[in-house]
């Protein structure tokens, strides 16, 4: 990427022959100075040419890689000369009457040098140049007239009114451009007879400390004081009404400013960079003309609401508002509590982010949807009551909340929100108590860890027992210690597929799901078990059907982490528990039908059940 290096050259600066009255300014010889590549060298001349106009004229010369390495020259944004190569000329034109701005400037790519790798712009010669008053040159309307460009000096006084060819003008503007890169100036007097401040008027005024402007002045344009950073103080008069984009951008020394209540617009980025603005007081005529001016996203980090002269610690919205717009309050540090009237629906977006005094607010039955932020980074928020009606609470909606210790929301259905809408679940939720169950078990409510009715009762939340798998008499039993429960279960049997061959082996084991379910309470875990036959002697007997007597013995295979259980074996017979690699986990003896091996094996993995001669694979819960 291309790195500037740009010198604003005013015309005092770089005039050589220029007097009072002078029509012909001569400004000095410019030579490239950069020699990197990716890099530009410019300069920049303004001057101001009368009503019949005038002629630029200059010579060039340019040594540089043809086609990469530039000598570029514009007027006005219109490139009006552009060299590269080994070669050099003169350039003439005539002008038209108005405010000019010339840049001269030698551009480097990433490619090799050539020549000497520069250019130079000489006897820079402009004609027709306005009359200059007192270092000021003046463009005239009717009766009146703007200070259009200024001769950068360290004091100067604009007069109330200026005669030019014998006719007397009111100055009543400040004009844009006006006294742009004006480095040297430290002071300014500004008639009463001034009303505007136009675009980029002070533009890196660098060496300006302090401004006051007149009671009659009413705005103030885009980038009027941008980059005035040794600026400590400006008074701004009761008057103004508009303040433009990037009005005051990174004035880094301005540390207090008031801004009169009949301002009603305040631009883009207006105080951005003026970082040592900790004093921003905001007079403001009503609530009402505060929500509808809506222009706090444009002042800085902090800033203090006041309303007939004294500080706004406790806000109630009129009844007149039927939503909170966005940015409405956003990072004002004056208000303690806010009260909004029934008839508000909507809260917006921000629209009391990093109110950082804020403990109380009260929101009425009205009130639908909570936008994103809307009280984010409120610090000192100890609690919020959230509406019966409200349905939807969007993202970070009271994150950042760092007091909040209890949310308590009235309706019985919960609203829809996010998982970020709140930053912080190990606080106390309270909600009615017919609609726990929705609470517990509806994101991101579920979150909270600490659940209570509205009467600040804690209540426990329910889970049902996890069931008992059991196999009697030729039928799967599901058992439960919750009463009344209803029971969710399937089987699956490892046979259950489909054959191309015309013998197989069919392996008799089945795997068997099941879970507890019950109004109010939260559903039991899952719990498995694998029903297999194996094979019996006469004297242990076998299951008897209504057809034939088979000569084998349904058992139970479960498992709890790594302990496997096997029940409805004969007594005496052995059990043992092999790892996929046929390594011996366990062995033990049924005692009662029940044989119990404890295992290192964990959840997902799988073991060999062996029981006498017949090996059962089970997976591990």
């Amino acid at each position: 990427m291309k790195q500037t290096r740009l010198w604003l050259a005013t015309i005092a600066a770089l005039l050589c022959s220029l007097t009072a009255s002078a029509a012909t300014i001569t400004f000095a010889d410019w030579t490239s100075t950069n020699k990197t590549n990716n890099s530009i060298s410019s300069e920049t001349y303004r001057f101001f040419t009368a009503d019949e106009g005038g002629t630029l004229s200059f010579s060039w010369s340019v040594s540089s890689e043809t086609d990469y390495d530039k000598l570029i020259v514009t007027l006005d944004g219109t490139t009006i000369l552009e060299k590269s190569g080994s070669q050099s000329g003169n350039y003439s034109n005539v002008i038209s009457q108005g405010s000019h701005t010339l840049v001269v400037k030698y551009t480097k790519d990433s490619s090799e040098s050539y020549g000497y790798d520069r250019a130079i712009v000489s006897n820079i010669v402009i004609t027709g140049v306005s009359d200059v008053i007192d270092g000021l040159v003046y463009l005239t309307s009717g009766t009146t007239a703007s200070v259009s460009v200024a001769i950068d000096t360290v004091a100067i006084a604009i007069p109330s009114s200026v005669t030019i060819d014998g006719n007397v003008y009111v100055v009543n503007a400040i004009g844009d451009n006006a006294f742009y890169g004006c480095s040297s100036l430290t002071a300014i007097t500004i008639p009463e007879s001034v009303t505007s401040i136009g675009d980029e008027a002070f533009y890196n005024c660098s060496s300006l400390t302090s401004i006051t402007l007149p009671e009659g002045v009413t705005s103030i344009g885009d980038k009027a004081f941008y980059w005035c950073k040794s600026l400590t103080s400006i008074t701004l008069p009761e008057g103004v009404t508009s303040i433009g984009d990037e009005a005051f951008y990174n004035c880094s020394s301005l540390t207090a400013i008031t801004i009169p209540e009949g301002v009603t617009s305040i631009g883009y980025g207006a105080f951005s960079g003026c970082q040592s603005l900790t004093d921003m007081r905001v007079n403001i005529a009503s609530i009402e003309s505060w929500l509808n001016n809506n222009f706090s996203s444009s002042l800085v980090e902090s800033y203090s609401l006041y309303l007939d002269g004294e500080l706004l610690s406790s806000v109630e919205i009129p009844s007149s508002v039927t939503s909170i717009p966005n940015h409405a309050f956003y990072k004002c540090n004056s208000i303690i509590s806010v009260i909004i009237p029934e008839g508000v629906t909507m809260i917006g977006e921000n629209a009391f982010q990093n109110c950082s005094a804020l403990t109380i607010a009260v929101l009425p039955k009205s009130l639908s949807m909570i936008k994103k932020n809307a009280f984010y980074g409120c610090y000192n928020l100890g609690s919020i009551i959230i509406p019966e009606n409200v349905e939807f609470i969007y993202q970070e909606a009271f994150a950042a909340c760092r007091a909040l210790e209890s949310i308590k929301v009235l309706a019985t259905e919960p609203p829809f929100a996010y998982d970020n809408t709140f930053s912080n679940y190990d606080i106390e939720l309270c909600v009615p108590e017919e609609a726990m169950e929705a609470y517990r078990t509806t994101a991101p409510w579920s979150k909270f860890t600490s659940i209570r009715n509205l009467e600040g009762e804690e209540v426990e939340v329910k889970q049902c027992a996890a069931p008992v798998i059991d196999y009697i008499d030729g039928q799967v039993v599901l058992t439960c210690e919750t009463e009344g429960v209803t029971f969710k279960s399937s089987i699956t049997a490892d046979d259950a597929r489909s054959y191309d061959e015309a013998i197989y082996a069919l392996t008799g084991i089945y795997t068997i799901t099941a879970q507890a379910t019950k109004e109010g309470y939260l559903d039991s875990e899952t719990v498995t078990a694998t029903l297999c036959w194996v094979p019996c002697d006469e004297n242990h007997g076998g299951e008897t059907t209504d057809i034939i007597t088979i000569p084998a013995k349904p058992v139970l295979i479960q498992t709890n982490g790594g302990t496997i259980t096997v029940n409805g074996l004969a007594e005496g017979t052995v059990v043992k528990v092999n790892d996929l690699n046929g390594v011996e986990l366990g062995i033990a003896t049924a005692t009662g039908g029940t044989a119990t091996i404890t295992t290192s094996l964990t959840a997902g993995n799988v073991a060999i059940v062996k029981i006498g001669e017949r090996s059962v694979k089970v997976a591990i819960k």
